[in-house]
């Protein structure tokens, strides 16, 4: 009987292979479970590093921490004058006596609130355009101390970008913007966002009723105005029978189509009046104005009262301050009345020449031409970010048990999430120097 000695070798050699893959394996397994170890916990580490560090910022206070109002701006209308800027003499003396704003026992998170709806900004074709030329040197300074606060955590092992906006229309790139650092890349970067409260809550006056822009309030108001049932609101009168003869089939709304093209019609209309231009009922009186329109109001009202002239102080960074300063001036050279006032229409009508090719003589009217072009410029940011939603929102209400009900739920909901006055979002972004 013949052995076949050649299967047997085959068969010893397979075994010892397989033998050979699972030593191999045994001893590799520990070090690449290490490795994959290694790396889950590093980035656990990043990701408990970038949250820890937002949240010690926010709630950290420089000290000393202070910025000149006006300073950059008033500096150069000195040295117009012929004034000395560079001594430390009676001009430095009285500049900083007099502009120098030290916020004391305040949080990084309230000097980036405060900065942020200090700046006025409005949105372009090419971007943003800051109207508030007051309060510069408020960014100069808190940038500074900003970076003075992060260095000596991230030298070394991180880049890091932080980013904060506060866009009280959400989407619409209106109000204010603070950011430091190189951008972020897309991928081996850590991510830390949170929001804070910012120092602004305006009042509106509709009629007798006095109405502050916050979620609550304005979900109560839009409740009361009554977007259903027995509404005076024409557009809501022309959805409920449109609604009505769709779901009983009378013409001229019987179909799908001539329905959904005039609920389509009239929910724009609605929108436009709720978020832009306001609502009127059917004796065309206002009942509810546009938050677009009311936030420009909020936002540029205490700009127009500071080149007014008038007795009325409104914030920390405004008021009759700048009144002392043009008097000032003016003692110090008396050919040239109200030179502050005067730079600050000089950078207003230098932006308005930009945008509309043309030029106002007084402050004020160059604010409300500025702020009619803002409105026209994010109506029509705002149209874009909604036509989307419009047919969709048209489709739920034809298919809905009660339309109306659907369409004050509706509203409500798109129109307090559009809403993003109260707050500011801050962003904090690191990712390794050596990934």
């Amino acid at each position: 009987m013949r052995h076949n000695t050649h299967a047997l070798s085959v068969l010893y050699d397979t075994l010892l292979f397989a033998v050979m893959i699972s030593l191999s394996a045994a001893m590799l397994l520990p070090a690449v479970t290490t490795s994959i170890s290694r790396n889950i916990s590093i980035e656990k580490h990043r990701e408990l590093t970038v949250d820890d560090v937002l949240r010690t910022l926010l709630t950290s206070r420089p000290e000393p921490f202070s910025y000149t109002f006006a300073g950059p701006t008033l500096d150069t209308v000195a040295k117009g004058l012929g004034v000395n800027t560079t001594s430390h003499g009676l001009y430095d003396t009285i500049r900083h006596w007099i502009l120098d704003n030290e916020p004391r026992h305040e949080t990084y998170a309230g000097l980036i609130a405060d900065d942020l709806t200090s700046q006025l900004r409005i949105p372009t074709p090419n971007g943003t355009i800051r109207l508030n030329l007051l309060t510069t040197d408020f960014d100069t300074q808190l940038i500074t101390s900003l970076q003075d606060f992060f260095t000596p955590l991230f030298r070394g092992r991180y880049h890091y970008n932080l980013t904060a906006t506060w866009h009280p229309l959400k989407g619409l790139p209106l109000g204010g913007e603070l950011s430091l650092g190189p951008p972020p890349p897309t991928q081996t970067s850590h991510v830390a966002t949170t929001q804070i409260a910012v120092p602004l809550t305006p009042a509106l006056r509709i009629g007798n009723t006095t109405l502050l822009l916050t979620h609550h309030t304005l979900a109560r108001y839009l409740t009361d105005i009554n977007l259903t049932g027995n509404s005076t609101i024409p557009q809501v009168i022309n959805i409920r029978t449109v609604l009505n003869d769709y779901l009983h089939h009378t013409p001229p709304y019987d179909t799908r189509s001539s329905a959904k093209d005039s609920i389509q019609e009239n929910l724009t209309k609605l929108l436009d009046g709720i978020l832009i231009t306001g609502i009127h009922d059917t004796n065309d009186t206002m009942i509810f104005p546009g938050l677009l329109n009311a936030t420009l109001d909020a936002l540029l009202t205490p700009l127009t009262n500071a080149t007014r002239h008038t007795n009325t102080s409104t914030n920390h960074s405004l008021g009759d301050l700048t009144d002392t300063l043009d008097h000032l001036l003016t003692s110090l050279n008396s050919t040239t009345n109200l030179p502050l006032t005067q730079a600050f229409l000089d950078h207003l009508n230098t932006t308005l020449a930009i945008v509309l090719n043309t030029t106002f003589p007084t402050p004020a009217q160059a604010i409300q031409t500025l702020k009619n072009w803002a409105l026209n410029q994010t109506t029509i940011l705002l149209n874009t970010l909604l036509t989307p939603l419009l047919n969709t929102t048209t489709d739920l209400l034809l298919d809905a048990t009660d339309g109306l009900a659907t369409l004050h739920d509706t509203l409500q909901r798109l129109i307090l999430d559009r809403l993003t006055l109260p707050y500011a979002t801050i962003t904090l972004t690191i990712w390794p120097v050596h990934p």
